[in-house]
């Protein structure tokens, strides 16, 4: 087991936790809206990009392996896994523009009516939220695991 992985990843959810809880309750953070974009948009453009199968053996055999240390796979695959999961970074911070923006036209074709902008403002600016806080954890977490993996294993 990597006691580093686990102990850096719940360092960071747990501070993201903790700042957020210091300023408002935890609920206010969720917005079924946003989720689906960022989350839901970024499986869609990974799987039509990659295919679900190898998205999924990607992402979760890096997860595994960051854990766990476990390791089976060859060079060329942890470079693949690597570039999936660096795609899925990308893929994630455009889907949280994305709301970003979808969340800005809201706001601004209501500006007559107050009560529709908090909603509104709330799908641009926590998509983008959720879309960094995906990247940080997950993405780039596992890329980096992969890419580590390539460089280390043996010919």
């Amino acid at each position: 087991m990597n006691i580093q992985a686990i102990l850096g990843l719940t360092c960071v959810v747990g501070l993201i936790l903790f700042g957020i809880m210091l300023g408002s309750p935890l609920v206010i953070f969720f917005d079924p809206t946003s989720v689906l974009i960022s989350g839901g948009g970024t499986l869609a453009l990974l799987t039509a990009t990659h295919g679900f199968r190898e998205s999924m053996d990607a992402i979760v055999g890096g997860l595994r392996g960051m854990f766990t240390k476990a390791d089976g796979l060859g060079i060329e695959t942890h470079e693949h896994n690597a570039h999936i999961a660096q795609t899925g970074g990308t893929l994630c911070i455009s889907m949280g523009v994305t709301g970003a923006s979808i969340g800005l036209i809201q706001m601004l074709t209501n500006l007559a009516d107050p009560s529709a902008i908090g909603p509104a403002m709330a799908v641009a600016l926590l998509t983008s939220f959720y879309a960094v806080v995906l990247n940080l954890v997950l993405f780039i977490p596992v890329s980096r695991y992969h890419r580590e993996m390539a460089r280390n294993a043996q010919p």
